[in-house]
């Protein structure tokens, strides 16, 4: 979703001719606000009706982790996410959403760069 709304920024920015700019945007007229719809689940996609999918599962400190089954989200926790939860009752939380912030102001690499680390961290932890 971050990747896109740069993207669709980045379009809109310049002296670009309309056409330009929706070729920029991949041919996706879609608003902010009907991607917040979209991701919210406030709305659905045409047809999507016809594909199953599981639930997401969020994450047990309740924070914006989601995760496509609940052996998926318990591999995530001992993997890297105990590191880098934001939720509620975590101690390190503020630092956490700093960082998770800037990632998403700056760049996302920050956020792959993290679980990385933090699955080094655990390795050797374990070791």
């Amino acid at each position: 979703r971050r990747i896109f709304l740069r993207k669709q920024s980045e379009a809109d920015e310049g002296g670009d001719s309309p056409k330009q700019k929706r070729q920029k945007r991949n041919a996706c007229d879609l608003s902010e606000s009907q991607l917040d719809s979209l991701f919210s689940n406030r709305i659905a996609l045409p047809q999507s009706d016809l594909f199953r999918c599981a639930k997401p599962v969020q994450c047990l400190e309740c924070c914006d982790a989601f995760y496509c089954s609940e052996a998926c989200r318990d591999l995530a926790w001992t993997g890297y996410h105990e590191i880098l939860c934001a939720g509620p009752s975590r101690p390190h939380r503020d630092a956490v959403e700093d960082f998770l912030r800037h990632a998403d102001e700056t760049n996302d690499i920050f956020r792959l760069a993290a679980k990385v680390y933090a699955t080094l961290l655990t390795e050797r932890a374990s070791a």
